[in-house]
């Protein structure tokens, strides 16, 4: 424990034998809050706590204009985005690479029309069968930021996908090829007729520093690469810009922190809710309609195990089971990625006795964060 810059950085080193925890966390607590000569204690909290940095070391140093709510699956974001642009009259823009497709909505855990209390954004853009891409996405939500804000309210972005988020509120650029342009067929054909290593040779050619951040037989992310090389973009530049965070939108990012056994239970419980609501029927639907889907489409969590019942290679159990698996693989890449980004406020969920009180915390945070650069500002 050592006071710096009239801070207390508390370390903590973790139990080798707890795999979903950093080996060392790190907590930033104000000293103001504590008397002289006091450090604050140690606790069992989780990773997402122990991380947690409080709003007033966080606070943007511009003034945040958006506000974004963040977390694992089943953390409880959506209902308290839901909350938060219901008292402030504005609108949830939901960051989701799934939840754009119409028809998927209890396996996208789409907030249902019946509970909104706000107009959700950016759900329902395409068919299942039609490819969305992440440069799509980003035009179409910034879109819709630019039109909240040109009416005097606050965009609240939701999700769990940490790209998705980033690439509306930060400078990203992505490429222009889709599924169907020319360039991306004249690498698959390239890829087809040549294979993996001339598709290599080709991008090492024009950017070695960029063919040395791919491995050969990533294709897919090679050929990314040579479309962004064709508009003089570098990949390995942009890769490296992705956690520096230069700022389009300022924004203040709240992650909900959820003790790891608790999310556990939650997911198993959503996936239940999940087959209760009809999955299984939705799937079928998707796939009678709109076959074949999208990459993306097909990739999605909660449906393409169920395609393995529904063409008998796997029992109904089975694709249950799965699901939840999948589900908390990916909930453990979310909190990896989140990790990585020091400007998100971590608020621990269950210090809350209620969802009013969540929300009242929220909206205390981001008047502080307003007025802190207000004040920064003269």
């Amino acid at each position: 424990i050592r006071q710096k810059h009239g801070i207390y950085l508390v370390r903590s080193w973790e139990s080798p034998t707890s795999m979903e925890t950093e080996p060392i966390t790190t907590r930033f607590a104000q000293l103001s809050s504590y008397p002289s000569g006091q450090a604050p204690a140690l606790t069992n909290a989780s990773a997402h706590a122990r991380a947690d940095v409080t709003a007033s070391v966080q606070a943007p140093l511009q003034t945040p204009c958006v506000l974004a709510i963040v977390g694992h699956t089943a953390s409880g974001k959506s209902s308290l985005a839901d909350a938060l642009a219901h008292t402030l009259s504005t609108a949830v823009i939901s960051v989701d690479a799934m939840q754009v497709y119409r028809y998927m909505d209890i396996g996208t855990a789409k907030m249902p029309q019946a509970q909104r209390h706000a107009p959700l954004l950016m759900i329902d853009r395409v068919l299942p069968s039609q490819t969305y891409s992440a440069q799509q996405f980003q035009r179409a939500a910034r879109s819709e930021v630019e039109t909240l804000l040109k009416a005097g309210k606050t965009p609240i972005l939701c999700g769990g996908g940490g790209l998705y988020l980033d690439s509306v509120i930060d400078d990203m650029h992505f490429p222009k090829g889709s599924d169907i342009s020319p360039a991306r067929k004249k690498y698959e054909e390239l890829l087809r007729e040549q294979g993996a290593q001339a598709l290599w040779d080709e991008l090492y050619q024009r950017d070695p520093e960029s063919a040395r951040c791919i491995h050969l037989h990533n294709v897919r992310r090679t050929i990314r690469a040579l479309e962004m090389s064709d508009e003089q973009v570098s990949y390995a530049q942009q890769t490296r810009g992705l956690h520096e965070h230069k700022v389009k939108y300022p924004t203040l990012i709240i992650g909900l922190a959820v003790e790891r056994a608790i999310e556990l239970k939650a997911i198993e419980r959503r996936v239940d809710e999940m087959f209760r609501d009809g999955l299984v029927a939705e799937v079928e639907d998707v796939l009678k309609n709109y076959s074949p889907l999208s990459k993306t489409a097909s990739q999605a969590i909660g449906y393409k195990e169920i395609v393995g019942y529904l063409e008998g290679s796997s029992t109904l159990e089975r694709a249950r089971e799965e699901i939840i698996i999948n589900t908390r693989r990916y909930a453990k890449r979310q909190r990896s990625w989140f990790r990585r980004d020091p400007r998100i406020v971590w608020i621990e969920k269950t210090s809350y006795p209620t969802e009013e009180a969540l929300l009242e915390e929220v909206l205390r945070r981001w008047n502080e964060a307003r007025s802190r650069a207000h004040e920064r500002a003269y």
